[in-house]
């Protein structure tokens, strides 16, 4: 059985991450979500993604230092 690729979306809005989540859903991805930056490492922290898709401007931490902190 072949692995699905797993994405992360990062966004603030809920309407956003909703609407892409059930885009990739649709496309056989594996998806999760997290509402920010720090959410998101969280997450990264307790599983694995092979892409992310972040917004760039959100509370608390956005989408460049998000990628700046992953590495």
């Amino acid at each position: 059985m072949e692995e699905k690729i797993k994405v992360l979306v990062v966004d603030d809005s809920r309407i956003i991450r909703r609407f892409i989540k059930k885009s990739l859903l649709n496309l056989g991805y594996e998806v999760n979500s997290a509402e920010d930056g720090v959410d998101a490492l969280e997450k990264i922290k307790i599983d694995s993604y092979d892409i992310l898709l972040t917004d760039l401007i959100m509370p608390k931490m956005g989408g460049i230092s998000l990628v700046k902190e992953i590495g």
